[in-house]
């Protein structure tokens, strides 16, 4: 398959590099968000050889399937795409459905590696102590548990890097912004009953929680573009950083990372009462939901449930049978297309 020219021609039919704002790829799409979608000629985009299929929803979706990171690489050389968000004219205005979309995938998007291989490394010291005598006691699993723990407990970091991408801020201040609730020296100070400013620290655990992260980027991004835009630019490189810190961290710890983590708790505890009450249910409902879900995207918006329940109680019994049940339904789809098409494209999906 020629890599090169099949990208050439799916960036030229997205409306060109100008046109892109954002360019990423999951397991099997080409995901751009388009500065004006009106531009991306869809029916050309499907008549492409190696195309399966392209989805408009938040993000214009072009399905590749395996070969998907020889394409994105193919089209990585040429244009100037970058992990940051490129500021372009807008000039269609997008429904609030799909700007949401658009973000939640924006920052999901990227963590799904991540995730991903701190559970298969927990999977793999599970498998290796019940069936091959590996001691939880040992040095070996004791450190190679902490790969798997980092994954989760440094969540927020990640989040709010990616967030600040999506935002267009400055994605360093961001991580120091996530990084400081969970200094080691932080936490105990918190657990210790500390005030700033007179009012007592809410006392929340900010590891493995997304939502804190979200919040407190987002207010970032305001007060870093307020500060630009006021500040001497001589003294930008000095005053924003500092305003940024003193403003958005004191807002965190008390206001932003005690909401948001009520907010991903409560979600969480939602989703676990339903699974309790009527669990076989719920599954079955979020199984035959989930491969429209994947479609425009909205599956990511589980991920702060993953995180969560990964963390406290330590398994999920919703997400995972939920996505076993569809994908074996699909494997099982998939199969019969396979004995009875005779048609090579349908094949190759």
């Amino acid at each position: 398959m020629d890599y090169k020219s099949m990208a050439a021609e799916i960036l030229k039919n997205v409306g060109g590099e100008k046109n892109v704002s954002h360019f990423e790829h999951c397991s099997t799409r080409l995901r751009f968000s388009l500065a004006d979608p009106a531009k991306a000629n869809l029916e050309a985009l499907k008549k492409i050889n190696g195309v399966m299929g392209v989805v408009m929803k938040g993000q214009c979706q072009v399905i590749i399937g395996n070969n998907v990171i020889e394409v994105y690489e193919e089209i990585m050389k040429l244009g100037t795409f970058s992990g940051k968000e490129k500021t372009v004219n807008v000039k269609a205005k997008q429904k609030p459905v799909d700007v949401f979309i658009d973000f939640m995938v924006g920052i999901f998007q990227p963590l799904i590696a991540v995730i991903t291989g701190g559970g298969i490394v927990k999977a793999i010291l599970t498998v290796a102590t019940y069936c091959f005598g590996m001691s939880k006691d040992s040095s070996t699993y004791l450190v190679l548990y902490q790969i798997g723990d980092a994954c989760f407990y440094f969540l927020p970091i990640m989040v709010a890097f990616t967030c600040a991408a999506k935002l267009k801020c400055n994605q360093m201040l961001a991580v120091i912004v996530a990084a400081v609730p969970l200094l080691p020296s932080m936490t105990k100070l918190i657990d210790n009953g500390m005030t700033l400013f007179g009012a007592t620290i809410p006392n929340v655990g900010y590891s493995s929680q997304i939502f804190p992260a979200i919040l407190s980027v987002f207010v970032m991004a305001f007060i870093e573009k307020y500060f630009t835009k006021i500040c001497p630019k001589v003294l930008r490189v000095i005053l924003v950083p500092a305003a940024c810190f003193l403003i958005t961290i004191p807002l965190e710890l008390l206001i932003l990372g005690p909401l948001g983590y009520n907010l991903g708790t409560g979600f969480t505890n939602i989703l676990l009462t339903l699974n309790d009450s009527v669990g076989w249910v719920v599954v079955a409902i979020l199984a035959a939901a989930l491969p429209f879900m994947t479609i425009t995207g909205m599956h990511k918006a589980l991920i702060p449930y993953v995180a969560s329940v990964y963390t406290n109680p330590g398994y999920d019994m919703l997400n995972t049978p939920a996505k076993v049940a569809h994908n074996l339904s699909e494997c099982g789809a998939c199969f019969a297309v396979a004995i009875k098409t005779k048609k090579t494209t349908e094949l190759s999906l």
